[in-house]
Formats: C-alpha cells, sequence, structure tokens
C-alpha cells in the first residue's frame, strides 16, 4: 500500500469504478456475455506488484487479439536486452 491506498482499490477504481462514474456500466465492467470487452494481458501480479502493469503480453480488442511485441514492432519500439 503506498499513498494510503491499497493496490486492490487502486486497480478497482481504474475499471470498474471507471465505467460506474461515465455511465457505462450497462455495457462495461464486468466480463459477461454481451458486454464489450477491451482485455489487456499482463505478465504478472498487479495486485502485489503495480509495477507489473507495465508488463503487457496481449490486448484485446474489438474481439481481436494483439501480441504486444507485434505492436511495438509496428510502432518501432525496441528494447534492449
Amino acid at each position: 500500500m503506498k499513498a494510503g491506498i491499497p493496490v486492490s482499490e487502486v486497480l478497482k477504481i481504474a475499471t470498474p469504478q471507471s465505467a460506474l462514474v461515465a455511465g457505462k456500466s450497462a455495457d462495461f465492467s464486468s466480463i459477461t456475455k454481451g458486454k464489450a470487452a477491451d482485455i489487456i494481458i499482463i505478465h504478472g501480479a498487479p495486485i502485489l506488484e503495480m509495477n507489473d502493469l507495465s508488463k503487457v503480453e496481449i490486448v484485446i480488442k474489438d474481439s481481436k487479439m494483439y501480441n504486444i511485441r507485434d505492436i511495438d514492432h509496428a510502432l518501432s519500439i525496441r528494447y534492449f536486452e
């Protein structure tokens, strides 16, 4: 917990709560049949380590799956390993 807010609460604020505040919870905010779902798959456990949110592996947007390395390559982003 940093800045007084538990990580689990930060993740809730950034996901279902944002849909509720925007008045879009009927269409977004959970993985449910009939709802729109843009998803990121992360390598790690952001609930334990917030920095793991930067370890995106796959993005699912409008029912299409994208590998983050393919996105980075298309944007000419290079990694030093």
